[in-house]
């Protein structure tokens, strides 16, 4: 009997598990759902292996919301086996279909993140009432989602759809009916004992008749929610669907940015954001979402010429909002209210932003004053320049203004159709937009403590090896553009012109994404050393891409000491944790491995020269936003991936695989040492 109580009591640790598993019987009708997209045409054809893997595939998924409760990594494999399978069937058929690829991406995404967030290390004590009850629910809403969303794509397939439609709402049937079985309490709940069988009688029966019946098919997984959302347990009340995400950094950043691409896609949308005679189609809207958000400056559409005042006007803000970061904007708005976040918050954010927790209300209010006086300084040097040159007061002030905020927060968008080349012999306008993008690309942190820098008074470490490293990359970036393309892209300027576009150029070439020459020109050599560049990015805490300036400090200085024979990195009388030396070849590593496969899809997708593909993957990974003039000629597939590649850039390499893990438990224990030759 004591045995019993043991086993039955509840485990607050056990409820994801328990949505887990009603999760895994619903995602199992997924791959026949993709079968049925991509082979639909070609008749039901059971002897062919893409259907038999798809079977297999269904299987391993279904078997593995079986072992769930009770085998949780062996469900997790199974899982894993089931969806790669799923995934190698239909990667030929995603390459040449939009909306494919668009359903490949997020979901087989998604469904990675769902199944891998689920901790191993538990203790398997269970109650049967709690996990019945919360494995219904969740098969439940999966269900009605999936019913909808498949009803829309195979709207002209009814064979299909009532096939796929019919398992997915039977199988949370099934779950239902079993909770009320064992459990229901009220004559509401018992009247699924009748309910269920009734809907799928009618169902069966009136799909026959007419495919659009099987819509009845969504009525069971709705009573279901209805019946059991009012249960008597209220402990499982206190545990949001929304823990893994709101309790984890990483997860927070991303989809913070990913909601307010979503937001920004839509006003893009609008007609309003249009310029007169002109239509913006969606996959255009969603990627000048996501290139503003992500301060890139890759665009497929004109910015002065396809948008209204209002929607540069929309673009202008998204840039603002991506460059600030979505935590400073929202502590900014809480704490101007005279509210605090919790202790809890607090610390997720220090943890975003990389302060302490005690100093991080100074901190972003400090980022939030420094960027905009930076930007309101920035403006109006600009727009007396432009007044200078177009003598017309509110073009040129709308233009300083687009033009400071976008430099600032290095994203590269510019209201001029051909960025800055127009201005290549303007040193002033030159000289303050690339003032701009420094700024931005530092922190303010180390901003404020460049005039100590200067007068050789001590500073933090990490503000010497950022101003060390960003002084010795421009200068180098200059004298190497200025070299090698003197009589190539620079041909045809005045001495001073030439050194003043070679600066700007090594300036903006991190991550910036202005040009004042003509990137397309530009010499082999000139090329690779640009994609070096592109990937090392600004720095950390600024607005910049790329790997951080202090990623390659670090491997530097790493290399620096294995080949002097020092076991310890030390720099200005500080030892560097290996810790620190660890994240950075993860960092480095992420990023290699994220464009390599974003060089991949697009070889695999798109019939543009290798050249200048591999340039456009290290320009969105780094959201630097220049181009060798391929952006509009990709096709929604190549946008696609770029659009990928450019968030994967913005949140940072080594973020979308820490979304798909758990923080493990550190522990003290000692082990020996194992030898690897390394040669």
């Amino acid at each position: 009997m004591k045995d019993e109580q043991q086993f039955n009591k509840y485990n607050p640790e056990m409820l994801p598990i328990y949505r887990l598993e009603g999760s895994l019987f619903i995602f199992s009708t997924i791959p026949p759902a993709l079968y049925f997209w991509f082979f639909g045409n070609q008749g039901l054809n059971f002897s062919s292996l893409p259907f038999i893997l798809t079977v297999i595939s269904s299987v391993f998924l279904f078997a593995a919301g079986i072992f769930t409760v009770y085998k949780l990594m062996l469900s997790k494999n199974l899982a894993y086996i089931g969806i790669l399978l799923s995934a190698a069937i239909f990667l030929k058929f995603t390459m040449t279909s939009t909306y494919g690829f668009l359903i490949f991406i997020i979901l087989f995404s998604y469904l990675i993140f769902y199944i891998s967030e689920h901790t191993s290390t538990i203790n398997f004590q269970f109650n049967n009432e709690i996990r019945y009850l919360n494995r219904a629910k969740s098969a439940s809403i999966i269900s009605i989602i999936f019913t909808v969303l498949t009803y829309s794509t195979f709207y002209n397939d009814p064979c299909y759809i009532t096939v796929v439609v019919f398992l997915s709402c039977f199988i949370s049937g099934i779950l239902g009916f079993a909770w009320s079985y064992n459990y229901s309490n009220t004559k509401r709940e018992k009247l699924c004992f009748v309910f269920f069988p009734a809907i799928l009688l009618f169902v069966i029966i009136g799909s026959f008749i007419n495919f659009h019946i099987i819509w009845f098919a969504i009525l069971w997984p709705i009573n279901c929610l209805i019946s059991l959302i009012n249960n008597n347990n209220t402990e499982s009340l206190n545990f949001s669907w929304f823990e893994p995400v709101i309790n984890h950094p990483a997860r927070i950043l991303f989809f913070t940015f990913f909601a307010l691409i979503c937001v920004g896609s839509l006003l893009l949308m609008l007609p309003i954001s249009a310029a007169a005679g002109k239509i913006i189609s969606p996959i255009d809207a969603v990627f000048t979402s996501v290139s503003s958000v992500c301060v890139t400056g890759l665009i497929v559409l004109d910015t002065p010429v396809d948008f209204s005042f209002f929607g540069q006007l929309v673009i202008m803000v998204l840039i603002q909002t991506g460059g600030l970061g979505i935590m400073a904007i929202a502590t900014t708005v809480v704490y101007s209210l005279g509210k605090r976040f919790s202790i809890k918050q607090e610390r997720i954010l220090a943890t975003i932003s990389g302060d302490e927790h005690s100093q991080l209300y100074k901190s972003i209010m400090r980022v939030i004053i420094f960027t905009f006086v930076s930007e309101l300084i920035g403006a109006v040097i600009l727009t007396l320049l432009f007044y200078f040159n177009e003598n017309n007061f509110t073009s040129s002030l709308w233009r300083g203004i687009f033009t400071s905020v976008s430099a600032f927060c290095n994203a590269g968008f510019s209201l001029q159709s051909n960025s800055l080349i127009n201005y290549h012999n303007q040193p002033l306008i030159l000289q303050t937009v690339a003032f701009l993008i420094i700024l931005g690309g530092l922190s303010p942190g180390v901003c404020v403590l460049v005039p100590k820098f200067i007068s050789f008074r001590k500073i933090s470490v990490h503000a010497y090896i950022v101003l060390i490293t960003t002084i010795l990359l421009l200068v180098t970036g200059t004298i190497y553009i200025a070299t090698v393309e003197w009589n190539e892209a620079l041909n045809g300027l005045s001495f001073w012109d030439k050194i003043n576009n070679a600066w700007f150029q090594s300036v903006t070439l991190r991550t910036a994404g202005f040009n004042s020459v003509d990137i397309s020109s530009i010499s082999p050599p000139t090329y690779f050393f640009m994609l070096i560049f592109m990937f090392i990015g600004g720095s950390p805490g600024g607005t910049a891409g790329g790997i951080k300036t202090t990623t390659l400090a670090m491997l530097v200085l790493c290399i620096s000491s294995i080949i002097r024979g020092n076991s310890d990195i030390i720099i200005r009388n500080r030892k560097i944790m290996p810790k620190t030396v660890y994240k950075a070849i993860a960092v480095v590593c992420a990023g290699i491995i994220l464009v390599f496969c974003s060089i991949t899809a697009l070889e695999l997708t798109q019939f543009t020269s290798s050249k200048d593909l591999v340039f456009e993957a290290f320009s969105a990974l780094g959201t630097v936003g220049l181009s060798m003039g391929v952006t509009n000629a990709l096709d929604e597939i190549g946008k696609i991936i770029i659009m990928v590649t450019m968030f994967l850039g913005r949140i940072g390499p080594l973020t979308i695989f820490m979304i798909l893990i758990t923080p493990c438990i550190s522990t003290k224990a000692d082990y020996p040492e194992a030898k690897i030759t390394i040669s």
